[in-house]
């Protein structure tokens, strides 16, 4: 065989390949966070819900599912009467105890003494992850700060 009618067969070969992979990807879509939980055995229920930190009892998370199975996250945490701190993030399940994160956005809120506030943003698109530790207790570790070092967080 000459090398003309091999690298004929050989681009015809590929070109079937592609062809062949192309049409699987896009009749076969990427499973949803809900499937992955589902199929890998996460329990969902044992992330979503109320959280609070255990020493101080000030840190609270509150996480919800929305209907494609990604999680809704938000932290808060007062820093004295006058302000609290809000980190906001949508998580994804990475195995059966910890969920990651890279969008979080953490605002500071200074309340006035007539009830008013003012909201600046410290930083967008922090990552992290919160890890399941036991029944009813979750880790939280920030890439971003170690605003949570050493804290756990018991479901309400």
């Amino acid at each position: 065989m000459n090398f003309g009618k091999l690298l004929a067969v050989s681009v015809l070969f590929s070109a079937s390949l592609l062809a062949f992979g192309a049409a699987n990807i896009l009749s076969d879509p990427a499973p949803t966070a809900r499937a992955y939980a589902a199929d890998s055995g996460i329990a969902a229920e044992e992330f979503v819900g109320k959280w609070t930190e255990t020493v101080a009892k000030r840190g609270r998370i509150d996480v919800s599912q929305n209907d494609d199975g990604i999680f809704d996250v938000t932290v808060s945490w007062p820093n004295g009467a006058a302000e609290t701190i809000f980190w906001r993030m949508t998580a994804r399940p990475l195995d059966p105890d910890s969920f990651v994160y890279e969008d979080c956005v953490c605002t500071v809120r200074r309340y006035s003494p007539d009830g008013s506030y003012t909201e600046e943003t410290r930083y967008e698109n922090g990552s992290g992850a919160f890890h399941l530790q036991g029944e009813k207790r979750l880790t939280w570790a920030n890439d971003m700060e170690d605003v949570a070092k050493d804290s756990v967080f018991a479901k309400r």
